[in-house]
């Protein structure tokens, strides 16, 4: 069970207890949505769930959930999943399903949640993947083993510290555009200027995500495995990157997202006053 094939014999096996729900008939809303939306939400999920002979949930749960509306001036997206996250716990009394609650009994079985949205599409839909919450936490320890042997590789070892340069090179290019452009001709710098761009903002982008190894790490596995980091000093060393933006708690009460819109206007602010000269295009103004 130690092999490969038996490694792949348990991620199958962990495959197969996801359950997807989709429906591409109702907009996607905060509580805003109509009573009659709600229970065709709710029946939809019922007869999906009926379809695939799956009950509730009695354990920790893991869901990802994927969002696309109509409206370009749609809620915000923790609105929606809020409201969504609330249809797929307790039934409502017009839906026909033998027990008291759809996908799970309490949102507070939701230990790991993905939440992804795209407004202004042609067509709304809603895409929900659930499962056990161990299932993937062990999906997410392979994952984890997986990107350790690809970092033992000596040319992603390259790539990365030529991922590192970028950036560096980049500040180089506009720091010294003078010289460089004497030395290099009008022509090939700004080739070259647009090239190393494209590359310095790929590394930047790169580097603030959160990778599969420190995600595994993050969640307390691999189980017996010391790092010497606790898994809330994981978190707590993710959420300060310079790189992630910290617009603190959503705002859940009333008369609350005011302040919190102006958290993250702020935040945006900083973050484009500290990364400007890299993340801002080129001006492409032309002369009349």
């Amino acid at each position: 069970m130690k092999s490969d094939a038996g490694a792949r014999a348990r991620y199958q096996k962990r495959k197969r207890k996801r359950i997807h729900i989709y429906i591409d008939d109702i907009e996607p809303q905060s509580k805003k949505m109509p009573e009659a939306d709600r229970d065709k939400f709710q029946e939809a999920v019922a007869e999906q769930l009926t379809a695939v002979k799956r009950s509730t949930f009695a354990g920790d749960v893991a869901l990802k959930i994927d969002l696309a509306t109509t409206s370009r001036n749609a809620p915000q997206a923790h609105t929606i999943a809020k409201n969504l996250l609330d249809l797929l716990g307790a039934r409502r009394p017009n839906v026909s399903w033998p027990r008291q609650h759809l996908l799970y009994k309490d949102d507070r079985q939701i230990q790991a949640l993905s939440v992804s949205c795209r407004h202004g599409e042609t067509h709304p839909a809603i895409r929900v993947e659930a499962r056990p919450f161990t299932a993937m936490l062990d999906d997410l320890e392979v994952a984890a083993e997986a990107a350790r042997a690809i970092e033992m590789n000596l040319d992603y070892l390259y790539e990365q510290d030529r991922e590192a340069d970028w950036i560096e090179t980049f500040r180089d290019l506009k720091d010294n555009e003078m010289d460089k452009r004497h030395n290099l001709g009008n022509g090939l710098y700004d080739a070259y200027l647009k090239m190393t761009r494209w590359h310095a903002q790929r590394a930047l982008l790169k580097s603030s995500s959160v990778a599969i190894p420190v995600l595994n790490w993050m969640y307390g596995r691999p189980k017996g495995m010391a790092t010497g980091i606790g898994k809330e000093m994981w978190a707590e060393l993710v959420g300060k990157s310079k790189l992630r933006l910290q617009v603190g708690e959503l705002p859940i009460a009333a008369g609350s997202s005011g302040a919190f819109k102006q958290n993250v206007l702020n935040e945006i602010a900083a973050f484009k006053k500290r990364w400007d000269w890299l993340i801002t295009p080129p001006c492409r103004c032309g002369s009349s």
